[in-house]
């Protein structure tokens, strides 16, 4: 496991960090040590798979080294809304489900566990099962989702290598912003992005964000 303490200065980090796979190990030594845990049910029987990706061979799921910590949703042609979570239990996800997505949606996700109990909450429910080589059927797919986290992927590990869990959500709400527009032009980011900046902070405030 590599000591993160042998870095003294952000050029050090930066030409250390001059590839994603190194990144990615470093994350994954940061956050499960020796063996690989699946955030889900806590086996360590896991597999990687040929996309970077760990396949649980126990209950079945797919996760990353980021997985358990943020959670998003992603309208068809719409906006995203993405967030971090402590897990991803049923009992944590179904309230922020509840609380974006309309009763009596359709709702198209993967096969991990914490999704089944959407239709007895009022929503139609349709299953891609990735690790049985799923990927689309029919109208089924979640294409869309996964590219919003590809994209989340290359901005942590091409641009800030590290992220700590404290400002997790800055990170995420930048990401987020880049997507929800993404169709926009120049000018129209940058008369938003001005109009939100146009306060005022001191050190005190920023040191507290």
């Amino acid at each position: 496991m590599i000591n993160l303490s042998m870095f003294n200065s952000l050029f050090s980090l930066v030409s250390y960090f001059d590839t994603e796979s190194k990144c990615r190990k470093v994350l994954r030594e940061q956050r499960w040590g020796k063996y690989v845990v699946c955030p889900h049910c806590g086996s360590i029987r896991c597999v990687e798979r040929t996309d970077g990706r760990f396949h649980c061979n126990d209950c079945s799921a797919n996760f990353s080294e980021l997985v358990g910590t943020i959670f998003g949703m992603v309208e068809r042609e719409g906006s995203i809304k993405a967030m971090a979570v402590e897990n991803t239990r049923v009992e944590t996800l179904m309230p922020i489900i509840k609380r974006y997505v309309h009763e009596h949606s359709e709702i198209f996700t993967d096969e991990l566990s914490s999704y089944s109990k959407l239709s007895e909450n009022g929503y139609v429910h349709s299953v891609v099962h990735h690790h049985q080589k799923e990927y689309v059927v029919g109208d089924s797919y979640t294409n869309t989702i996964e590219g919003f986290w590809a994209q989340f992927r290359r901005m942590v590990y091409g641009i800030y290598h590290f992220v700590s869990k404290k400002y997790l959500q800055r990170y995420i709400d930048e990401e987020v912003y880049r997507w929800n527009t993404k169709e926009a032009d120049s000018g129209v980011r940058f008369a938003y992005m001005f109009g939100m900046c146009s306060g005022t902070f001191d050190y005190s405030m920023v040191k507290c964000l």
